[in-house]
């Protein structure tokens, strides 16, 4: 008996060895969210000036990068003169760095907008419910959209080239967001000049990126098969490859076509020529991408993806310094992201009780905010006073401690140490701060008279602000504004800002978080 479609490409992935990569384009952002095509996007806001598309694209000769920053330079003067934006001006004046930032400014806010929409149709809804269990290691994408983040919950984002290129990534559990990011208007490649800086690290990228291509099988969506933006990368990846390496590419890129036309979809052997090099792809047409995503959902894997990127992180941090036993950390299977039941392998750990006391030496600053956080680790209080604050006290200048003081019964009702002895002088100084030392930098604080009578809550300026903002601006307010829960719920729902944002940004957010431990630990 023949095979189905979706066995073939399931036995094609699975041949492999490796959960796939997916590589993805507008064209998903069009089909699920409605959004635009890049020369849409561009319509969109060459609509907002006074000159129509037709002028700017004549301009540039048709070069959509060229496009993108004609529109730009004369969006420019329309953002800051005309009122229309004086809202948005406001809120995110300090993001206006550049020329083009109000355009990206105004795109990602619109981008952020168009991703709370609800997906149309049964067919589309059916597929994104299959897309939502595919088993792929990790996304690529050109998007600035938030469209996968809501897809891949829990993955690791990476924004632009920088923070790819020298943050620590494993492979798996995580996005790329290569052209940037609505979460950060700034980050997003639109302009010639933004094209012209990408282009001249892509060899960089290019290089990161090999790993990828050459160890998993790669499934190209919501692009066409002469996308410059493919045939670029495609183009620096086939330099680091000599001719007869690079069959090891055979099978690995699998382009799928959107075809209304299909009556079934097809497989088929085909190729891209890249600078007259011809690189061999799988490729799928097809009416509907069900079929593709039920392939995907059905690649085998033992462990969920973030799940075992938690273990890759780990085994990584482990082997990486000179004395491991240092930063050795053990959980229990069942404390782990994801349900235990879903997994093929059991680990057995013998006198576990033992090694957790050892292993409370290798917490740092992440965990503890994340069990303040979240209060899910259940660490023993009084180890994590006599072990941990004392160590991290000495290499970051902001640590949440109040819960780990009260529940180790340190603080009496008021918040004053009950005891000091054998607690080191650091730790006993920052038990005595106040909300004061947790403040932004001194050119926020000079807005505080403005936020303290524009905002009469923290949800105020949560409603108001975008959330790298609102790290910035909430602890201006009176501590009688602030309540815990409420903190608690917004820092919850953006910890990507603690790996995401810049380094501004992640302190202000750990101040954030000791803030919300002051407030919420530091009374009875």
């Amino acid at each position: 008996m023949a095979k189905t479609f979706t066995e073939r490409l399931t036995d094609h992935l699975r041949q492999v060895g490796a959960s796939p990569f997916l590589f993805v384009g507008s064209g998903l952002s069009r089909r699920y969210l409605g959004l635009d095509s890049w020369e849409g996007l561009l319509q969109r806001f060459a609509g907002k000036t006074d000159r129509p598309y037709e002028f700017y694209r004549s301009t540039a000769d048709g070069q959509f990068p060229r496009i993108g920053s004609a529109i730009a330079n004369e969006f420019h003067g329309v953002w800051w003169d005309k009122e229309d934006y004086a809202s948005s001006r406001a809120k995110y004046m300090d993001d206006a760095v550049g020329k083009d930032s109000a355009i990206k400014i105004e795109i990602a806010d619109y981008l952020r907008s168009a991703a709370l929409e609800e997906v149309g149709g049964d067919d589309a809804r059916r597929e994104l419910e299959l897309l939502r269990t595919a088993v792929v290691d990790g996304v690529i994408t050109t998007n600035y959209d938030l469209f996968l983040e809501s897809v891949f919950d829990g993955f690791e984002v990476f924004v632009g080239q920088d923070e790819l290129l020298f943050s620590q990534s494993h492979g798996v559990g995580e996005i790329y967001k290569i052209h940037g990011c609505a979460t950060r208007p700034n980050s997003i490649v639109l302009t010639q000049e933004d094209y012209d800086r990408f282009d001249a690290r892509n060899p960089y990228l290019a290089a990161k990126l090999l790993t990828v291509f050459v160890e998993h099988p790669v499934v190209f969506l919501g692009y066409s098969l002469t996308d410059k933006n493919i045939t670029a990368i495609l183009s620096s990846i086939a330099k680091c490859l000599t001719d007869s390496n690079i069959g090891q590419l055979r099978d690995r890129l699998i382009f799928v076509q959107w075809d209304a036309s299909a009556d079934s979809p097809s497989m088929d052997n085909s190729s891209i020529v890249v600078d007259g090099l011809p690189l061999p792809v799988v490729l799928i047409k097809a009416a509907s991408f069900e079929p593709v995503f039920e392939a995907l959902a059905s690649v085998p894997r033992s462990f969920p993806a973030r799940v075992l990127r938690r273990l890759k992180e780990h085994v990584y941090e482990l082997v990486k310094s000179n004395d491991p036993k240092q930063r050795l950390y053990v959980r229990d299977l069942e404390d782990a992201e994801g349900d235990a039941a879903e997994l093929d392998v059991v680990f057995g750990v013998g006198a576990i009780d033992e090694v957790k006391s050892v292993g409370y030496r290798g917490l740092g600053r992440d965990d503890l905010i994340h069990d303040v956080l979240h209060e899910d680790r259940g660490y023993d209080a009084g180890e994590v006073v006599r072990d941990v604050l004392p160590r991290l006290v000495n290499h970051g200048k902001y640590l949440p401690l109040f819960r780990y003081l009260r529940l180790a019964g340190l603080l009496a009702d008021d918040g004053v140490l009950v005891s000091e002895h054998g607690l080191p002088t650091k730790v006993k100084r920052r038990a005595i701060c106040t909300l004061d030392y947790f403040q932004p930098p001194q050119w926020y604080q000079k807005k505080r008279d403005s936020v303290e009578s524009k905002y009469n809550s923290f949800a105020d300026v949560v409603s108001d602000k975008t959330p790298s903002d609102v790290v910035m601006y909430a602890p201006l307010l009176e501590a009688t504004k602030l309540q815990p829960e409420p903190i608690r719920r917004f820092l919850i729902d953006n910890e990507q800002l603690l790996s995401q944002g810049n380094d501004l940004v992640k302190t202000q957010y750990i101040k954030m978080v000791c803030i919300f431990d002051w407030l919420k630990n530091r009374l009875a």
